[in-house]
């Protein structure tokens, strides 16, 4: 079929050849268009009024509008106000595409699309059967673009007949399109303005910081439902007021002034706190004034944001508090305190911490905690630390100890803890670090150790000394029967000579043995130490080689103690003679010798184990090589010694040990590669000093029937051949059971008894209690080969006395002399 143009197209009538030819009248109807759909209406509405107009421009069409979903795909209908409803809801989200009729193709393509034809037209192959049943023929759609010439839709014009649109009619249909897309966007504009203020009206009702606007006087224009709970206004009673209107103080009336003025002239946020009175108190808002501006430059008003800080400043302030807490207690705990982060880097050190090690706090942070300067050149006590650290970041508190230098640089121990710090994740973010210098523990329980070690030694060597003593008193003594009975000049007379003098040099040493037991036979006396010091350092003067300078500091006022003279002077000639030895060896040297007063606090009486009071202070020091770390700690063993066979008898600082603490006192021992110090610490007393008689005259002989009690029989049998011969009369008894039923039977048959010490059964002191029960002023004479008695032994019981072993017999003579002479004085 041929299509004709509206020119040759005879059966159109008349009127419509007039509105397409008369311009006039289509752009009066165009203003009343626009006049329309300026007033206002749904889009629909809107899009009807425009279809409308195009049928009347074009008479004999029927209009119809499809805009494409928001998924660009499918077109939905809007608008035909003479299409029947069956017809336009076929259409109704069918899919855009190549083939997909007038309207599918044209929004596909986005390019007007005429089907002149329908009946024939390839494109509506598909649809064909949907629009011929309506009577409809030709179909010219134009898409709907919009200002970006995106595709919105189309817009379609349906003919009875067949036809193709003329110059005009493309232009009416162009127009129609246009104006679609300008509805189309003004509409979808209106909605995202909405959306956008609906958004900001939820945002500001339920904010929680209060939101005012004020215009450029300050006078409130707007208000948020926060402001109520903010600053206790409600918004209904805040608009339209200025804020001296609202009954706030008027310091902050003026803040808020003064923040309106800043905002202007800096032309930016001025951002304020304010203080305002709440129900539980001062409360804190944190505000934030921004000036308003048009596209002028003019100022408008101004937006107000005010924030409750209350809460955050008071925790604000409390962590502050916190911290101070915290830093008091790193500060000023009792232990050296260190944090770290998980990396063993210190981020904090405690005061005592940094006084331990001397250092300076700022150079110190950040440094790898064993890298500290107090553990350089110290690899054991470093490799400690990392693994105790490491241990400690893996979530495992752990502890150790070691070695660190002092703020001097002086060697010193310590323990420590480590203990990781947790976030809320429960991951490690630090290490917190505890330590105490424990150097005085150390060496107290070094000294304990030390001082358990030797009274084990003391009780070993007593032992031995009273089983020796018990075989050198019977050698002893029949050594002096012998000699006795020997003819003078004999090689007899001679040998016998040889076994006493070594017998008695066998005493002596047992005797020194006995004194580092402490259990030697002592008589304590008040005597100046300051005497004995000086003639100890003359003696020692004469002894010296010229190549060893003595130096004497020795106190001009008395110190007097409770001790033995020759024993205490003894303890000076020991340590001086083992000085020389060491400094003849070097071949030069300086031995110093001090003596002074000294308060021990409590502090130093702890480390000594003593009690505090007045000590006299005596330090023999040398300028030796020192003594090794492996030998200081056996030097007061008996017997042990470094020096060569034949040149000592390792007894030496040992009876120096057993003297001293005999005496109550003390020894401190500091030696290093310049030489040795010992220090040695006695009581001072405020008895009188004791002069000493005269040694009393050696008694030769005596009378009267003795008791002899003794489970030696050597010792025994010696007793009955020598107590003759000086006239006593002698009854011996080895069993104490035995001598007591003898005692007994005739009490009044004895004139002094003598017994050992310690035998099977009984002991002495139990037997003179028995004979004591019967006879009270009977003397009885207790012998021991294991040195002193003591309280507990009955010293200064009346009528007990004593005589150590081994004796020879002028001791044994003047023992019963002094027995027998306290007898007659009672």
């Amino acid at each position: 079929m041929e299509l004709r143009t509206a020119g040759e197209r005879s059966q159109v009538p008349r009127e419509r050849e007039d509105i397409l030819a008369t311009e006039r009248v289509r752009l009066h109807e165009l203003r009343g268009l626009l006049q329309t759909v300026s007033s206002g209406g749904t889009l629909p509405e809107l899009i009807t009024r425009v279809a409308e107009w195009v049928e009347r421009a074009c008479p004999g069409s029927r209009c119809s509008v499809l805009l494409l979903d928001r998924d660009g795909v499918h077109l939905r209908h809007v608008a035909a106000p003479s299409l029947p409803v069956a017809f336009t809801s076929q259409f109704d989200g069918v899919e855009v595409g190549p083939t997909q009729g007038s309207c599918g193709t044209s929004a596909f393509t986005g390019a007007p699309v005429f089907a002149g034809d329908l009946a024939t037209d390839p494109l509506w192959d598909n649809f064909r059967d949907l629009a011929l049943p309506f009577g409809l023929r030709a179909c010219w759609s134009h898409p709907v673009l919009g200002s970006s010439d995106q595709v919105l839709g189309t817009f379609a014009v349906y003919l009875t007949e067949p036809a193709i649109p003329t110059e005009d009619e493309q232009g009416i249909l162009g127009d129609a399109a246009s104006l679609t897309a300008l509805l189309v966007e003004r509409a979808r504009a209106d909605e995202a303005r909405r959306e956008h203020e609906a958004e900001l009206q939820s945002i500001l009702r339920h904010a929680s910081d209060a939101i005012l606007r004020s215009d450029t006087e300050g006078r409130y224009l707007y208000a948020n439902a926060a402001v109520e709970n903010t600053i206790g206004i409600a918004a209904s009673d805040i608009v339209g007021r200025m804020p001296e209107e609202l009954g706030l103080p008027p310091s902050l009336s003026r803040q808020i002034a003064e923040a309106r003025a800043m905002a202007v002239e800096t032309r930016a946020s001025c951002r304020q706190e304010y203080e305002i009175a709440g129900v539980d108190g001062a409360r804190w808002l944190d505000v934030v004034t921004v000036p308003e501006f048009d596209a002028g430059d003019e100022l408008t008003g101004f937006v107000t944001i005010a924030r409750d800080d209350t809460d955050r400043r008071r925790a604000r302030e409390a962590l502050r508090h916190s911290m101070e807490r915290l830093r008091l207690l790193f500060d000023l705990s009792g232990r050296s305190i260190a944090l770290l982060d998980a990396d063993g880097r210190l981020l904090d050190l405690g005061d005592r911490a940094v006084t331990h090690v001397g250092g300076d706090r700022t150079q110190m942070l950040g440094r790898h905690f064993w890298e500290l300067p107090s553990f350089e050149g110290i690899p054991e006590t470093q490799a400690r630390i990392r693994r105790a650290l490491l241990e400690a970041a893996a979530g495992n508190s752990t502890n150790g100890e070691g070695n660190f230098r002092g703020a001097h640089g002086e060697m010193r121990s310590a323990w420590f803890n480590v203990v990781p710090v947790r976030d809320a994740t429960g991951r490690v973010v630090e290490l917190l670090v505890e330590g105490s210098d424990n150097t005085e523990t150390k060496e107290l329980e070094q000294r304990l150790q030390q001082s358990e070690k030797m009274e084990s030694l003391g009780r070993l060597a007593g032992g031995i000394a009273h089983d020796f003593n018990n075989i050198l008193a019977a050698i002893l003594g029949y050594s002096e029967l012998l000699i006795a009975d020997a003819v003078p000049g004999s090689e007899t007379h001679e040998g016998l000579e040889h076994i006493v003098h070594s017998s008695r040099r066998a005493r002596d040493l047992v005797r020194q043995i006995l004194a580092f037991s402490r259990k030697a036979e002592i008589t304590y006396q008040a005597v100046d130490l300051r005497e004995i010091v000086e003639g100890g350092v003359r003696l020692l003067r004469a002894s010296l080689p010229s190549s060893i300078a003595l130096v004497e500091r020795v106190a001009t006022s008395p110190l007097v103690v409770m001790g033995h003279a020759s024993q205490l002077s003894q303890v000076l000639l020991n340590l001086g003679a083992n000085a020389e030895y060491i400094l003849r060896k070097k071949g030069d040297g300086r031995l110093e010798v001090e003596l002074h007063r000294l308060n021990v606090d409590t502090a130093l009486a702890r480390t000594l184990g003593l009690a505090a009071g007045a000590y006299a202070r005596l330090a023999v020091r040398d300028s030796g090589s020192g003594i090794p770390a492996h030998v200081i700690t056996r030097i007061f063993e008996p017997f042990f010694t470094t020096k060569p066979i034949g040149e000592g008898t390792g007894m030496g600082l040992a009876v120096v040990h057993g003297i001293v603490v005999a005496h109550g006192g003390t020894i401190r021992v500091d030696s290093t590669a310049a030489g040795t110090s010992f220090e040695l610490y006695f009581p001072i007393v405020s008895t009188p000093v004791v002069v000493e008689s005269q040694a009393e005259a050696k008694p030769s002989s005596g009378s009267g029937r003795v008791l002899i009690v003794d489970d030696e029989p050597a010792i025994v049998t010696l007793l009955q051949r020598v107590l003759p011969r000086r006239g006593f009369e002698v009854v011996c008894h080895t069993e104490p059971q035995e001598a007591l039923q003898r005692f007994l039977s005739q009490p009044d048959d004895f004139d002094l008894v003598i017994t050992d010490r310690t035998m099977p059964h009984m002991t002495g002191f139990a037997l003179a209690s028995r004979i004591h029960a019967v006879r009270p002023s009977l003397p009885v004479i207790v012998t021991s080969g294991q040195g002193s008695l003591t309280a507990e032994d009955h010293v200064g019981e009346p009528q007990v006395y004593q005589l150590a072993k081994p004796f020879d017999v002028s001791d044994l003579m003047r023992a019963i002399a002094r027995a027998q002479r306290g007898r007659r004085e009672d």
